[in-house]
């Protein structure tokens, strides 16, 4: 089935943008070693947020996989990162300056002002998970009827909430 939903295709963009952007920037990404995600996770994170996968031919359950990845992403950052993100990021910063340099002083300045910036862009995505899969439950309803809907048959779908607040 290709993707023909416009609410849905512009929400996969937003989000992906917002991610790179301000989640898994140079500098808050450094922080992402300390968290426990395993390695399908990501690639399921790192696919939604490409956005270019599902621009052709998917599958709804597909999509929910990496919803619901990054929605658990949204939640490890919470617990594992947000606590220290300004010493997992800046030591991080430390030890690549030790091989390759020093970092100048508006390298400093962007780091910090993204990881002051990291809970705000958290909670954003957060948002735009949340407002994703809305919208991927409505085209899912429309395309197969309520009773036939991919997200039936997915349990794991129910966390979604708990995870993202």
């Amino acid at each position: 089935m290709v993707l023909t939903d416009g609410d849905v295709i512009n929400a996969i963009k937003k989000l992906g943008e917002h991610y790179r952007k301000n989640i898994s920037n140079k500098y808050i990404r450094k922080g992402f070693n300390t968290m426990q995600i395993d390695l399908h996770a990501w690639e399921l994170i790192d696919d939604l947020a490409k956005e270019t996968t599902f621009f052709g031919d998917y599958r709804f359950d597909e999509l929910y996989e990496r919803i619901l990845a990054m929605a658990e992403f949204v939640s490890k950052a919470k617990k594992q990162l947000l606590p220290n993100i300004r010493t997992l990021v800046v030591s991080a910063s430390d030890s690549a300056i030790s091989r390759s340099g020093s970092l100048t002083a508006n390298e400093k300045l962007l780091r910090d002002i993204a990881v002051s910036n990291f809970p705000a862009n958290l909670a954003i995505l957060a948002d735009l998970v949340n407002d994703l899969y809305v919208k991927v439950v409505e085209y899912d309803r429309k395309t197969h009827g309520p009773s036939e809907a991919a997200y039936n048959r997915m349990q794991e779908l129910s966390r979604i909430g708990e995870l993202l607040v």
